[in-house]
């Protein structure tokens, strides 16, 4: 808490210099006449590192280079203002240095802040059972359960699940909800998952995708009809479990695709769309509990 207080104290001051270094009156006339798009830009970079999550896993490096590149265009194409010579040199790097410096801060205020989600998840989710992996740290898991049902001919389903936030209790999750929307998303999906694996058979693998604000249900040995059934019970438990409604949709290999990143593409242009059971699957139904249930 204390670095995300220094960082964005340190920032408001910069974008006060910023923004007023040329009142600050060098001798009878102020030399420093930094372009009106410049302060145009450096708000842009500000703004945008700050709140698009994407932009924040850009390399602060590359990030730097881009506004860099940015700067020269538009001073050079739109407004064809020297770039060096005399005086113009100066107020180039003076331009630019300070652009470079707010980006800086910028990516020092979202590292903070992601530091601090993260200590506070820790702290929340480290209560409530284990922490569900990520689907970007599964990718041998993946690709194992992959080669099993390629290499022994069998099945494999993926449902995408997509808990609906809005449903959650204010007050039981009044801590979390006072911080970012993105760290009650991942509570409340960690809080699902951990359920649904006491209700999972011990094959099933859970993983996360923090961006989406999803999560994934491998299921080996499970053909469509199956996986259709299962899906449900997954809607069932959570919403009687937790009071969270959730869409679901579901994908099979080798039926729908061979790939396991398109079984989730097909997983979730299906969600909230799939077709009731049949009869014939609602006896398979009524035995889920027992069949997946973990013995205690």
């Amino acid at each position: 808490m204390r670095k995300l207080r220094f960082t964005l104290v340190t920032l408001i001051f910069g974008m006060s210099f910023f923004f007023n270094i040329e009142r600050l009156d060098f001798g009878e006339k102020n030399i420093i006449n930094i372009a009106s798009f410049v302060y145009v830009l450096g708000f842009l970079a500000i703004i945008l590192t700050i709140a698009i999550p994407q932009i924040q896993h850009i390399k602060r490096s590359t990030a730097m280079v881009f506004w860099s590149i940015i700067y020269l265009l538009v001073k050079t194409v739109f407004f064809s203002r020297p770039v060096i010579g005399g005086v113009y040199t100066y107020l180039s790097i003076t331009e630019l240095a300070m652009l470079l410096a707010l980006v800086w801060l910028a990516y020092q205020v979202t590292a903070a802040t992601q530091d601090f989600e993260n200590a506070v998840e820790k702290i929340t989710i480290g209560h409530g059972g284990a922490h569900v992996k990520q689907l970007s740290e599964a990718a041998d898991d993946i690709q194992r359960e992959m080669f099993r049902s390629r290499h022994y001919h069998r099945p494999l389903g993926v449902i995408s699940v997509q808990p609906n936030i809005d449903d959650a209790n204010p007050d039981s999750h009044r801590i979390i909800r006072e911080a970012q929307e993105k760290m009650v998303g991942s509570y409340i999906i960690n809080n699902v998952a951990n359920t649904l694996q006491k209700f999972l058979r011990p094959t099933d693998v859970i993983l996360e995708d923090r961006e989406s604000g999803r999560f994934y249900i491998i299921c080996p040995e499970t053909p469509k009809n199956d996986l259709k059934v299962l899906l449900e019970y997954v809607e069932g438990v959570t919403a009687e479990e937790l009071g969270v409604g959730a869409k679901c949709g579901f994908a099979t290999f080798p039926d729908e695709a061979v790939v396991f990143e398109d079984l989730l593409q097909k997983s979730v242009e299906r969600l909230a769309t799939v077709s009731a059971p049949t009869d014939e699957e609602h006896k398979w139904h009524k035995q889920v509990p027992k069949t997946l249930q973990h013995e205690s």
